[in-house]
C-alpha cells in the first residue's frame, strides 16, 4: 500500500510507504494499492518486474509524471533480451503533460495491461512500446491490452506500437484533436475496435 507521504512498511493501508519504496519492496507479480491522493513523479520509474499498479479510484489518484514510467532493462535501457511477464495500471488518473512518453516499454513483456484510466498528455507519447529512451524502436515482443480509458490532450499524442509488439486497443475514449492516434510500426497484430474518436465527449461515455 502507498500513498503520496507514506513511510510506513506498507503492509496495510494503515502503513501506507511511498511508491518508490513499494516498487523496490513488492515480490514479482505482486501489486501495488495506491491511496486517493497526488502523486508527483520527478524523475523516471522504471519497472523490472512483474506488478500492477491499482488506484483506489480514478479520480481519486492522480500522479503527475515528470519523466514516466519505464519498463526496462535498468541497468541497460536499450537490452532487446530482456523479458517482464506482465504489468499493469489501473484506476487512477495519469498527467503527462510534462513527460515526453507516460508509459513505455523497451524490454519484452508478455501483458501490459492499462484500463480503467484517464491519461492526459500534451505534445508527446501517451504509451510507446517496443520503443527505447531514446524514442527508437527496438525489437522488442509483447501485448499491450488498453482498454476502457479516456484519453484527453490539447496538442498531437499518439499511442505507438513499434517493434513486434501486438495490441488491443478496445473501448476507449480518445479526445485528441489528431487524426492519426494511433502510430504503428510494428509486424504484429494492432486491433482497435469499438473506440471512440472525437474532440468532444459523446452522449454516452465509454
Amino acid at each position: 500500500y502507498v500513498s503520496p507521504d507514506g513511510d510506513g512498511d506498507g503492509s496495510s493501508i494503515d502503513s501506507p510507504t511511498d511508491l518508490g519504496t513499494a516498487l523496490q519492496i513488492v515480490p514479482e507479480g505482486g501489486s501495488i494499492f495506491l491511496c486517493n491522493g497526488d502523486y508527483s513523479l520527478e524523475d523516471a520509474m522504471f519497472i523490472p518486474k512483474s506488478v500492477s499498479f491499482v488506484g483506489e479510484s480514478r479520480d481519486g489518484v492522480e500522479l503527475i509524471v515528470s519523466q514516466g514510467f519505464a519498463i526496462a532493462n535498468p541497468e541497460n535501457p536499450f537490452d532487446e533480451e530482456y523479458t517482464v511477464d506482465s504489468v499493469s495500471f489501473s484506476k487512477m488518473t495519469i498527467d503527462g503533460s510534462a513527460a515526453d512518453t507516460v508509459i513505455f516499454a523497451s524490454a519484452n513483456v508478455n501483458e501490459l495491461n492499462i484500463t480503467d484510466c484517464l491519461i492526459s498528455s500534451v505534445n508527446n507519447h501517451i504509451v510507446s512500446v517496443g520503443v527505447n529512451v531514446m524514442s527508437e524502436p527496438m525489437q522488442t515482443t509483447g501485448t499491450l491490452n488498453f482498454k476502457r480509458n479516456i484519453l484527453q490532450a490539447t496538442t498531437y499524442s499518439t499511442l505507438w506500437i513499434a517493434g513486434n509488439w501486438n495490441a488491443n486497443i478496445n473501448n476507449n475514449l480518445f479526445l485528441i484533436p489528431n487524426e492519426d492516434v494511433v502510430m504503428v510500426e510494428s509486424t504484429g497484430d494492432v486491433n482497435v475496435d469499438y473506440n471512440y474518436w472525437g474532440s468532444s465527449n459523446p452522449t454516452l461515455s465509454v
